[in-house]
This record gives C-alpha cells, sequence and structure tokens, in this order.
C-alpha cells in the first residue's frame, strides 16, 4: 500500500505520514520545504509546476492520495494583493482538482481500486466575508470532490472529502501573515483530527464535519438570515486580519 500525501512537511502532514506509516503503507511526501521525516520526498510548489508530482503519480501509482496542502487569507479581499489571491485559488481548488484526476485516471487505467480523501472546509459550505477566497476555493473542493465520487464509487475507486474545522496547527499564524497567533477554545488536536480521518478513510465516508460544533453551525448558518450570518462571520474574524 502505498499513500501520497501533500503539503506533508508540517502539522496534519507529518502527522498523517506517521500515522499511516504505523499502519504499513509506504509514504510519499511533497511539500515546499523537506519534512522531518524519512520517507520519499518530492519538493514542488503546486500553485506553479505540478509535473513531478503528476509524474510521481503516474509511477507509483498510490491507492491513497490525500490532498492536504492549503492555504488561508484572512481579511477583506480587496486587501491583499490580486496574484496573492489566485495563488491561493491555484493552491487550494485546481492543484487539487488536477492531482485528484490524475491519481483516479492512473488507478483506473491500472485498474486498480484506491481511495482519494480531500481536506476540504465547512468554510465552503457558504460566503465568507473575510475569508472570501478560502471559502470559494474549499467549497469548490467540497462539491467537486462529492460529485467526482459518485461517478467512479461502482469503479472501486472513492473520493472522500473532510472538514476538520480548527485544528491546533500554525494555519492561523499563516492566514493572518503572523497577525493572529494564539489557539482559540474551538483548536482540535491535532493527532484527534488523524484519528477521524484514518476513520473516514478506512470507512469510506464520502464526507465528513469533524468537529460537532461546526456541524450545529453549519445547521443553523442554513436558516438564520443572510445578514445575521455575515455578521457573525465577520465578527468571529476581525481578531485575524493582519
Amino acid at each position: 500500500m502505498k499513500a501520497l500525501i501533500t503539503g506533508g512537511s508540517s502539522d496534519l502532514g507529518v502527522a498523517l505520514a506517521q500515522a499511516l506509516h504505523q499502519k504499513g503503507y509506504a509514504i510519499l511526501l511533497t511539500a515546499r520545504t523537506k519534512p522531518p521525516l524519512p520517507f520519499p520526498f518530492r519538493a514542488a510548489d503546486l500553485t506553479q509546476d505540478r509535473s513531478s508530482i503528476i509524474s510521481w503519480i503516474h509511477e507509483e501509482c498510490p491507492s491513497l492520495i490525500i490532498n492536504n496542502a492549503g492555504a488561508g487569507l484572512y481579511g477583506p479581499a480587496l486587501s491583499h494583493s490580486i496574484p496573492e489571491q489566485l495563488d491561493l485559488l491555484r493552491l487550494n481548488a485546481e492543484a487539487t482538482l488536477e492531482l485528484t484526476l490524475e491519481g483516479a485516471q492512473t488507478l483506473l487505467k491500472q485498474e486498480k481500486q484506491g481511495v482519494i480523501l480531500n481536506i476540504s472546509s465547512a468554510a465552503g459550505s457558504f460566503p465568507y466575508p473575510g475569508f472570501s477566497i478560502y471559502a470559494a476555493s474549499k467549497g469548490c473542493i467540497t462539491s467537486f470532490s462529492q460529485a467526482l465520487d459518485a461517478e467512479l464509487k461502482d469503479k472501486g475507486i472513492r473520493v472522500l472529502v473532510a472538514c476538520p474545522g480548527q485544528i491546533a496547527t500554525s494555519f492561523r499564524q499563516k492566514a493572518s501573515k503572523g497577525h493572529f497567533v494564539q489557539s482559540t477554545p474551538w483548536s482540535l488536536p491535532v493527532n484527534f483530527v488523524v484519528k477521524k480521518l484514518l476513520k473516514q478513510i478506512e470507512r469510506k465516508v464520502p464526507f465528513s464535519v469533524i468537529d460537532y460544533r461546526y456541524q450545529i453551525l453549519l445547521a443553523l448558518t442554513q436558516i438564520m438570515p443572510r445578514s445575521w450570518r455575515n455578521a457573525l462571520l465577520i465578527n468571529s474574524l476581525k481578531k485575524r486580519y493582519p
């Protein structure tokens, strides 16, 4: 069994690699910087050139691909440069779509079964003022993954999508450009999230929102007036703006 993990140099990617290795997977990692792990690694900036990773998928035909690489930007859309936001869209959406399609096509050609897990976000379930590009990119992944799973399920290829919620990682610090560094009461331990993701892979659950608090929040946002929802979301992020 082989597992390819993007964003494998830190935080959730490292924890997933370690956990899957313990389960007997041969691990393949990709990220911009080399991870502190003794597994095969290919450096790649997925916003620019994904050809080396696509070739790796063709060569190794991993039975598990986890598209974990991603980034965020806190703040109003016009407070960030357009190229910066397009890079985020390329990383979160375009790269995930391309690697998912390449992985599924490779499995299909070699007549193998497999699982592709795409890490999305509950933020992709609604328009999110102050987090607009990130939310749009994750909404794309959530919708695409579920549709492709329905297309490929009968062929033994599953495309799963997970919305972990807030995790105790460096994501908030990076998304706020160093402005917001403290953890929040909503943050889940990385190892807890890893266990939930491994269970989702094992059971082949098409879609999951890991944090029950976000399950409640998603239900509420579907019924509250749009103006209330927007005010709630804007206030939740104000301290995180750079």
